[in-house]
């Protein structure tokens, strides 16, 4: 990486929203960090506690204080003090983005590893003319290890199939928790995002399409961590509904 790039201006703000996530949080912090100050990126690293309750975001508050120790591109952490879904957690995180160009989040539970998180910012660094949206995919390709049980497998094609249908954006994987959106995009469609909770990824895309920005999907790898906090059976409805909703909201298609 240029070593022209400084985390004292960082570009790329890395929001990871949290949700009672104590028990794995600081390992994959720290392991990210460590990715991060090796590669020698230009990105801060902010830890939004989503409503967890006072316990938890005391504990949160601690980890990103000793993360910051060692690694000052750490932000102070933003402590919720109402639920907002994992939508409203990362948008609460990218509105303190100062002069970034590029917003990102990726899930606490670390299924998309850091040294993978890196790989793809280092990508969007290199060639952050070619997009405006780069989004984690989990493509299972020669090359790339995608580990998730048969029963999400088929969910996601499933749910990928009907938002297809639905939003006209043909997306391989919305659901993937590891995004990079360029600031400027963001903030045209920023008043239309309503969604925080289980539809909030694909209406995040279908708005940025339908404002005409260019979205480029990157192979990943992916493990499955235990600790989901997804039912596929509940949340699934709620994430077909989702659709139905955003469908009505998009511009008719021609």
């Amino acid at each position: 990486m240029d070593s022209s790039f400084s985390n004292c201006n960082p570009r790329v703000v890395l929001v990871i929203p949290c949700f009672r996530e104590s028990g794995r949080i600081r390992d994959f912090l720290f392991s990210l960090c460590e990715e991060i100050k090796t590669q020698n990126l230009p990105v801060a690293v902010r830890l939004v506690d989503d409503g967890s309750g006072e316990k938890e975001a005391a504990f949160l508050d601690s980890v990103a204080n000793s993360a910051r120790a060692s690694f000052p591109f750490v932000e102070e952490p933003l402590l919720l003090e109402k639920n907002l879904g994992k939508g409203g957690a990362i948008y609460a995180g990218w509105a303190q983005c100062g002069d970034a160009r590029w917003l990102a989040f990726a899930d606490a539970d670390g299924a998309v590893c850091a040294q993978e998180i890196c790989r793809v910012l280092g990508i969007v660094l290199r060639e952050e003319e070619q997009a405006d949206a780069w989004i984690a995919s989990r493509v299972k390709m020669l090359g790339k290890v995608v580990d998730r049980s048969l029963k999400r497998h088929i969910f996601g094609r499933v749910y990928a199939t009907m938002a297809a249908g639905l939003t006209g954006l043909d997306v391989y994987d919305s659901q993937c928790g590891f995004k990079v959106v360029k600031k400027e995009a963001f903030a045209k469609i920023r008043h239309k995002l309503e969604d925080y909770r289980f539809g909030f990824d694909m209406e995040l895309l279908a708005f940025l399409s339908e404002a005409d920005a260019k979205i480029l999907e990157v192979p990943v790898n992916w493990r499955d961590i235990p600790g989901s906090k997804v039912h596929l059976l509940r949340d699934g409805f709620r994430m077909f509904r989702s659709l139905l909703s955003l469908r009505k909201r998009l511009a008719p298609r021609t």
